[in-house]
C-alpha cells in the first residue's frame, strides 16, 4: 500500500498551483528564508518549493494564499467547512505564518 505522504506528493506536484509556488521565490517571507539558512529542523526543499514539516510552504502571495484557501473552501468534499475544519484540511498539505488569521 502507499504511503500517505507519496499518495500526496504525487497529486500536488502535477498541479498548476504547484507550478505557481515554483514560481513565488519573490515572495518567500525573511524569516522563512532565515529558517533555510539555519538548517532549522522542519524546514527543507524539494526542488524549487520549501516545506515545513512534510507541509508546502505557501510564499507571501496574497493570490496564493487566497487561491489556496478558496480551493479548500469551495471544494464539494468539503461542503464549505468553517474556518477551524477548513484550517484543518489546509494544514494537512500547506503551510504559511499566520494562517488562521488568514483564514477567518
Amino acid at each position: 500500500m502507499l504511503k500517505e505522504e507519496w499518495f500526496r506528493n504525487l497529486t500536488i506536484q502535477e498541479g498548476e498551483f504547484w507550478k505557481e509556488i515554483e514560481e513565488s521565490e519573490e515572495f518567500i517571507e525573511e524569516e522563512v528564508q532565515e529558517a533555510m539558512e539555519r538548517s532549522e529542523e522542519g524546514w527543507k526543499r524539494e526542488g524549487k518549493v520549501i516545506l515545513w514539516k512534510e507541509r508546502i510552504y505557501v510564499p507571501d502571495s496574497a493570490t496564493l494564499r487566497e487561491e489556496n484557501v478558496t480551493k479548500h473552501h469551495d471544494s464539494e468534499l468539503a461542503g464549505h467547512p468553517g474556518y477551524t475544519k477548513m484550517h484543518k484540511l489546509i494544514t494537512r498539505n500547506y503551510w504559511w505564518p499566520q494562517m488562521l488569521e488568514d483564514i477567518k
